[in-house]
């Protein structure tokens, strides 16, 4: 993990802590990438002020989704990625920050 100012983070010694996180990560990616299938178009442009883009490599190709913050996190595929990967990175902070005040 690499935070927003640039330091590194490594975990080797608790690895544990965050299985069920990757886990959760994992499985939610995959049910996303079965329904939107390989992208086979050009590279697009970063996206524009408001809108993500979740990217994800498989073994057939490059898959992605994109659109508004707000209609992402409420979409039943793209939603459940977002949240577990918003808890995976609350984990790994916390593992190596301490619990949030």
């Amino acid at each position: 993990y690499i935070n927003q100012v640039g330091s590194p983070v490594i975990i080797e010694d608790r690895v544990a802590l965050l299985a069920r996180h990757v886990d959760a990560l994992f499985n939610a990616s995959l049910n996303l990438v079965r329904q939107i299938g390989p992208w086979d178009g050009q590279r697009l442009p970063p996206p524009k002020g408001g809108i993500i883009r979740m990217t994800f490599l498989a073994s057939n190709g490059l898959h992605f989704a994109e659109g508004p913050m707000a209609a992402m996190g409420q979409d039943p595929l793209a939603g459940p990625v977002l949240g577990a990967a918003l808890s995976l990175l609350d984990a790994l902070v916390e593992i190596t920050t301490g619990p949030a005040a």
